[in-house]
């Protein structure tokens, strides 16, 4: 049963907390490392699930920051939502599109991120988050290669993962027509061998 006293998007509230999304995204499209660090909750019970990453705690989060440079600046804002439920607990979604280079060339992914921001004594903070993108078509030449190298028990460098996928591309594309050919069930395909 809901709490009769607890309000949602109270108009100032909701104010608030978007200007402390606002702020953490402009930190992230300038790297302004410093300002990220702090829109999160200092704690080891901070989360932030990314793309490909799992942190747990404010420690984590500042050293993959750190660690991984720049990140894309060819971020668009697509959709931004904001819930407040009371004075302290809200909760920020934003669907995005980012640049990305791969190994077919650039291009615009699709992402999604979700932020639990609670008042602290210091402020408006971030206690989890999770980023994600839509699957995309080279995604799927990725994990195709890798559960092949997987079956075969074939060592392959995950430097190597971008051009296998390339290659499963051109594959893909030159495959799509043959495979689209109607072929009538009487038809012989191949000689069989009969001894």
């Amino acid at each position: 049963m809901a709490d009769p006293e607890l309000t949602v998007n109270e108009p100032s509230v909701v104010a608030e907390l978007e200007a402390e999304a606002l702020r953490y995204e402009t930190a992230l499209v300038t790297n302004d490392v410093g300002t990220l660090d702090e829109c999160f909750w200092q704690s080891p019970q901070a989360l932030r699930f990314g793309v490909a990453e799992e942190l747990y705690g404010a420690e984590d989060i500042a050293s993959f920051r750190r660690e991984r440079g720049a990140p894309p600046r060819a971020r668009e804002t697509l959709r931004r939502s904001t819930l407040t439920l009371g004075q302290q607990l809200g909760v920020t979604t934003q669907e995005f599109t980012v640049l990305v280079t791969g190994p077919l060339g650039d291009e615009r992914r699709h992402g999604r991120q979700t932020q639990i921001w609670a008042r602290m004594p210091d402020g408006w903070r971030i206690v989890s988050a999770h980023v994600s993108h839509r699957p995309t078509a080279g995604d799927a030449h990725v994990l195709y290669a890798r559960a092949a190298a997987a079956l075969l028990d074939l060592p392959a460098a995950a430097a190597h993962g971008e051009a296998v996928a390339a290659n499963l591309a051109v594959i893909a594309g030159l495959m799509a027509p043959l495979m689209a050919f109607d072929l009538d069930d009487s038809d012989e395909i191949a000689g069989v061998f009969r001894p």
